[in-house]
């Protein structure tokens, strides 16, 4: 009887100033800052076309306006004022994508955006139908579980359930924040014990309760310490479990 590969798809939040390079050669898909929290139209262009040397997924990263807090903060802006930003972000990034020949394969929202959206089905909802008016196609990264996955279902948009190496859960399946002791994983034997969880649906989290969680990616930050280093590890770890590391698209 023929055996069935198992397969993840490693993802990275990348274009955001740090070493790329070192971890292209590790991942199956890429988020690319376009502007919003970091980058420019030359380190977009940059890391696109590191995307495709590697053979890497291309996605968009788009963010609240904010560089000076990285686009991890909620800002008290307007709805319509954030769908602007976001849709100006996503068009800078497609027209940089069209002059490399290529298209984006997924966007996945950054920081307080993507932790926002996570929890507030509204704003999910919103943010989801900009996306499709500006990439009918899309494919939506997202946190599993949340109500961003559920909204996604419901408006028929292709869904990538997302967990984190580097990140530390509450029991209502929410990322911990960065501002709570023990949130960002940074020694092996953490992101190990968070691999093995991920990787058999089920974790422990940051007050040992377990949680259900069904990953179909897993990220690594590109601003985690020696980020480099660790990418290389969980690629080499994952491939150890049997799993072929491969992109959605």
């Amino acid at each position: 009887m023929h055996q069935v590969t198992k397969r993840i798809d490693l993802n990275c939040d990348l274009g955001e100033g740090y070493n790329d390079a070192l971890i292209f050669p590790y991942i199956s898909s890429c988020n690319i800052a376009c502007g919003g929290h970091y980058g420019n139209k030359k380190s977009i262009h940059q890391a696109i076309a590191s995307a495709l040397e590697h053979k890497v997924a291309i996605g968009a990263h788009p963010a609240y306006p904010d560089r000076e807090n990285f686009g991890r903060k909620v800002l008290d802006i307007s709805i319509d004022k954030l769908k602007k930003s976001i849709a100006d972000q996503l068009e800078t990034f497609i027209n940089i994508c069209a002059q490399l020949n290529t298209k984006p394969t997924h966007i996945k929202p950054h920081g307080a955006l993507y932790n926002e959206m996570a929890k507030d089905e509204p704003l999910s909802h919103s943010i989801l139908q900009l996306f499709t008016e500006i990439c009918p196609d899309v494919v939506v990264y997202g946190l599993s579980g949340s109500a961003t996955e559920r909204v996604a279902q419901e408006m028929n948009i292709p869904f990538i359930n997302e967990g984190f190496a580097d990140r530390a859960y509450w029991q209502n399946k929410s990322l911990v924040s960065r501002s709570v002791p023990g949130a960002v994983l940074t020694e092996w034997t953490q992101i190990q014990a968070q691999l093995d969880g991920l990787l058999r649906g089920q974790l422990n989290t940051i007050d040992n309760k377990k949680i259900s969680l069904k990953i179909e990616s897993i990220c690594l930050h590109g601003d985690t310490p020696s980020a480099s280093n660790i990418i290389q590890h969980i690629y080499e770890y994952v491939k150890s479990k049997g799993y072929a590391i491969h992109s959605y698209r």
